[in-house]
């Protein structure tokens, strides 16, 4: 079910995920979700970045050129990727808000303006979400027995960077971080963000989806448009989804999903 307001959301969810971008819940969490509403728990969504920019533009080289892989004009890429969401959280069964922000390649495109400078880490500059330090802190008034996940940053897309910098700032250390698919499972980028990470406390805990895992690649087969610049394709998708979920599989189970509680540094 959409959620039309962020007045109608009250304190009768058991979990929250914020997902920065159109996609982000269901990629590195669909198996969790599915589990967890199989169980008979609430479970909301929270998708950021779901303005559409002025049709007229400016856009950058690089939003350009994702229009183009897509094969969506500038004015239909956003409802399109809209309608793809609202397909993926009906294979989940799960609520969502949309929360109306601008994607960076949206939001500051003299910046953002290569993949190089869209996996990194933010522009001075960038106005970033000017009010989403109040947001977290009324979702967080609002559903204060609720569990919150967001990224963990892997990756170094800037909006998730952003996401985890000022959920952390909001809730400290009680939010659970899940790891960023797809960029998880290419090569070094783990690595590269647990260095970034090095002078904190990370303790992870990884759930079986075993009953969840097809359930979680069917929702994300609802993304069509992002299918070949994030996998290369949808059957590469199904394969690099699996092979990801064995390889952090808890004991017994043969697949899995993994989140990383964080404790500052002392």
């Amino acid at each position: 079910m959409q959620i039309e307001t962020l007045a109608q959301l009250g304190d009768t969810y058991d979990h929250v995920y914020i997902s920065p971008h159109l996609d982000d819940t269901p990629l590195s969490c669909g198996g969790a979700i599915a589990g967890q509403l199989a169980a008979g728990q609430k479970v909301l969504s929270i998708t950021l970045c779901t303005a559409a920019p002025n049709p007229a533009g400016p856009f950058s080289a690089l939003a350009d050129e994702f229009h183009g892989q897509w094969g969506l004009t500038a004015d239909q890429a956003v409802g399109a990727r809209l309608a793809e969401e609202r397909e993926a959280m009906a294979r989940l069964g799960l609520d969502y808000w949309w929360a109306g922000r601008l994607d960076a390649i949206y939001r500051f495109p003299q910046a953002y303006n290569t993949r190089e400078s869209l996996f990194a880490a933010p522009d001075p500059s960038d106005p970033q979400f000017a009010d989403l330090t109040e947001l977290f802190g009324e979702l967080r008034a609002r559903m204060p027995r609720a569990r919150f996940y967001a990224p963990l940053g892997i990756g170094l897309h800037v909006d998730h960077l952003i996401v985890f910098a000022t959920i952390r700032a909001v809730f400290g250390e009680q939010v659970a971080h899940y790891e960023d698919l797809p960029y998880v499972a290419w090569p070094g980028r783990f690595e590269e963000r647990m260095a970034q990470l090095a002078g904190y406390t990370l303790e992870p805990a990884a759930a079986a989806i075993d009953a969840a895992l097809a359930r979680k690649v069917h929702a994300i087969h609802a993304y069509a448009s992002q299918l070949l610049e994030l996998f290369g394709g949808p059957e590469a998708m199904e394969r690099q989804i699996a092979e990801y979920a064995a390889s952090v599989a808890p004991p017994g189970a043969r697949y899995g999903e993994r989140l990383w509680m964080i404790s500052d540094p002392a």
